[in-house]
């Protein structure tokens, strides 16, 4: 941590465990205001007078990705108790629960797990996590509400029956699971559906005799076949009372009681069309968004900015382009441009992402897939164009196992994925346009640094930024998602091919 305040603090440098919620608190004292007993931390004045404070094991509790988090990635909690010299994390989550132990003074980028040679103090600040995690977690609402009637005697399942096919139109468009017991009551349906990748189980709270689920669309109703079989069981809350597991499927509208290929693809399909159905809205609303927030500046000051744009164009790009030529400038120009757009929009890109991914319900990630299947596309009419050797067909399944691999080892940050595509395009665009003026090798170099250079340039920014965070990894990852761009020119560009 680092505080300045000339008038106030002479300049010392301290090696304690502190937090930022500590900030407060010090400024409070500083200033000689009280410290309402509310506020978190403590003063760290003391500790500016060259005192000491007793040392605080620290606690913390987060989500991998930050706001690029996905469904998938907020259920993984990930936990930390930090007590000098020691750091213990602990990963929580579908599948997950590992234990990690790291000693600061040793290794403070934190990258040899010393559990397995200090069990005693794995166990120690286990149990002290633990504890914290407990006193503090939230404290949930029954699932029983004031007034609910208690369940009396055995629980029998009406509808449907063990061994039943429900049809699209007998059943009315819905699914509606009715059980024997006490009206007003709070009981649970249990359920295990599926098979395979289809697999889901869990537990719906309920209040009374009947859970519906519907009406649906024929369209999504042939998507339920896909989660056949279906079973499930209800549970009285307070006495534990279960009924037996009752056991059914859907059937498609087809009237074939078993889904066939034909069937599955529909509803594949339709479950694809339906996903990207609700990606271009969001993005259509995100659009909307933007467009409003532009409306609501001043038109005197958009018109300003409008006109200093046509004059600094006017005065700029006539003698550009006589110079160097109509192609040189528009190859370069573009590539300005485009380095311009990365940089203007560093600022933006939390408040869009986090926007994109309330707007698309979370479906905003899957633009990077598209954007994948939209290059694979590219490499394969390229492939098929160049008729390439054995040896190029091999390298260029090397590349795309390497771009799999990024793409999986970015999971954690889902709007890094860009960064392939983004810096890989900057580099094809100033290769392009130095091959106007230089032979092959040379070209090569030239995009490599020049797209190097602004993804260096692009974490500069983000450190200036107070809402960004300068990273060196991402400045690699900037640089080799540079080169694997070029890579994959070299392999599919003809030499002879000029912009």
């Amino acid at each position: 941590m680092m505080m300045t305040c000339p008038p106030l603090i002479q300049p010392i440098r301290l090696s304690q465990q502190v937090q930022n919620v500590d900030i407060l608190p010090t400024a409070l004292e500083l200033l000689g205001l009280p410290i309402p007993e509310t506020v978190e931390g403590r003063s760290l004045v003391p500790l500016l007078k060259g005192g000491r404070l007793p040392d605080r094991p620290v606690f913390t509790e987060t989500t991998q990705g930050g706001y690029q988090s996905t469904p998938a990635m907020m259920r993984v909690r990930v936990r930390a108790h930090r007590e000098p010299p020691w750091k213990l994390i602990h990963t929580l989550g579908p599948g997950i629960d590992r234990y990690e132990l790291y000693h600061l003074e040793q290794d403070p980028g934190e990258l040899r797990d010393v559990s397995a040679a200090h069990p005693e103090v794995l166990s120690r600040m286990r149990q002290t996590l633990h504890a914290w995690a407990v006193s503090t977690a939230r404290e949930v609402e029954s699932p029983i509400p004031d007034g609910a009637a208690v369940h009396t005697g055995p629980i029998r399942v009406a509808y449907p029956a063990d061994g039943d096919t429900l049809r699209y139109v007998d059943a009315e468009m819905t699914v509606d699971l009715r059980w024997t017991g006490t009206d007003n009551a709070a009981y649970a349906v249990d359920y295990d559906v599926g098979e395979g990748n289809y697999s889901l189980d869990g537990r719906i709270p309920v209040i009374g005799l009947v859970s519906s689920h519907g009406p649906f669309t024929e369209e999504m109703w042939n998507m339920l076949t896909l989660y056949n079989p279906y079973a499930f069981r209800i549970v009285a809350e307070e006495s534990g009372a279960a009924s037996d597991w009752v056991r059914f499927t859907i059937s498609p509208t087809s009237a074939d009681v078993r889904p066939n290929l034909s069937v599955r693809m529909a509803t594949v399909g339709a479950h694809v069309l339906s996903e990207a159905r609700i990606l271009v809205s969001g993005l259509w609303m995100l659009l909307g968004v933007a467009v409003e927030a532009a409306g609501g500046h001043l038109p005197s000051d958009v018109m300003g900015w409008g006109l200093v744009v046509v004059l600094l164009g006017a005065a700029v790009f006539p003698p550009v382009f006589r110079r160097l030529g109509t192609p040189r400038a528009s190859a370069w120009g573009l590539v300005v441009l485009y380095s311009g757009l990365i940089y203007s929009t560093l600022s933006l890109v939390p408040e869009l992402w986090g926007l994109a991914f309330r707007l698309t319900l979370g479906r905003i990630d899957l633009a990077a897939t598209l954007l994948g299947i939209g290059a694979a596309v590219w490499v394969a009419i390229r492939i098929v164009k160049r008729r390439l050797g054995w040896q190029r067909l091999a390298a260029v399944a090397v590349l795309g196992c390497v771009y799999a691999y990024l793409i999986l080892w970015l999971s954690q940050s889902p709007a890094e994925r860009f960064h392939l595509a983004e810096y890989g395009l900057l580099s094809f665009l100033t290769y392009r346009a130095a091959r106007l003026d230089l032979d092959r090798t040379r070209s090569v170099v030239v995009g490599l640094v020049t797209a190097s250079l602004i993804g260096a340039g692009d974490e500069c920014i983000q450190w200036a930024l107070p809402n960004r965070v300068f990273e060196w990894k991402d400045i690699w990852l900037n640089v080799g998602s540079s080169g694997l761009g070029m890579v994959l020119v070299l392999l599919l560009v003809e030499e002879t091919d000029r912009a």
